[in-house]
């Protein structure tokens, strides 16, 4: 249950969405209490009725608005989406209904204009969960959304990759290499030179070209699985076989590679992502193991 909660969960920073969603997220709350009368409001003219609903509306929109909008803008550090976690998303929409019921709460004792008691704590307490919930509901269509669309650019990044041969140029005019997309294993960095490593058959070829691993990127920058996780070192992902978690971050292994290779904690995020796509997102259990 606590890794569940631990996972990485995608902050919705989106300004011109979030407003788009607080806006039609108020209105509905307008048209909701309006058409469908939860309230009793039998004893009020239509004008003090609309007064009092659109009030509730307002404080919706000043409520999300500042959750959503301000918060956010003010302290970016803290709702970065690599930093943030599904245990912090239960508590942030949690801290959102709690802010929409104390606002609903005292915008009806400062009108008046409804009788407060414990039935209509109650009442307003229901009402505040009506913002909350088509918001997670409205997150969670884009996030599946964007992930299927990330998902299906992946796929076709990778059967793009098939028998596409990757040239390494060489500073010198000989000693260029080229190696086919599928079969890179890894390239790491050897001083003036580039280790690239490749598979033929069963076997891991290597051969030493004089450039730097800053050229190489550019090489395979087309590949979404063929990424950077060192600043030393850049891996294709199809070949992780195992790897491990440490207060020092991630290692991996690759197949027919000897040594471990570790993840530096810049490159965890993408490495993470990457990760989760190729594989079942069982996500860097320590000592976990991944078979191909």
């Amino acid at each position: 249950m606590l890794d569940y909660l631990n996972k990485p969960y995608p902050f919705n920073d989106d300004f011109k969405h979030n407003l788009r969603i607080i806006l039609g997220i108020s209105l509905v709350v307008f048209l909701f209490l309006l058409l469908y009368k939860p309230l009793d409001l039998s004893a009020l003219d239509l004008y003090d009725k609309v007064y009092l609903l659109l009030g509730f509306a307002l404080v919706t929109l000043f409520s999300l608005g500042v959750n959503l909008l301000v918060l956010p803008a003010l302290f970016p550090g803290i709702f970065l989406s690599g930093k943030w976690k599904i245990k912090y998303e239960i508590l942030w929409n949690l801290w959102m209904l709690l802010t929409i019921t104390v606002g609903y709460f005292f915008y009806a004792r400062l009108t008046g204009l409804y009788e407060l008691n414990f039935s209509t704590l109650i009442r307003i307490l229901l009402f505040s969960i009506i913002p909350v919930s088509l918001l997670i509901v409205i997150n969670q269509n884009r996030r599946l959304k964007m992930t299927i669309h990330s998902v299906d650019a992946f796929s076709d990044g990778m059967k793009n990759s098939e028998d596409v041969m990757i040239n390494f140029p060489s500073k010198y005019k000989r000693g260029n290499a080229q190696v086919n997309a599928r079969d890179l294993v890894m390239i790491h960095s050897a001083q003036n030179y580039i280790e690239i490593y490749w598979k033929e058959g069963d076997e891991l070829q290597k051969v030493m070209v004089r450039n730097t691993l800053g050229n190489a990127i550019k090489q395979v920058k087309r590949f979404p699985h063929i990424i950077r996780c060192h600043r030393t070192c850049i891996v294709n992902m199809k070949y992780v076989t195992r790897m491990r978690s440490s207060q020092h971050g991630y290692h991996i292994h690759l197949d027919g590679v000897a040594d471990e290779l570790h993840v530096s904690r810049s490159f965890a995020p993408l490495f993470r992502e990457i990760y989760g796509k190729l594989h079942e997102p069982e996500l860097f259990q320590a000592g976990s193991s991944l078979k191909r």
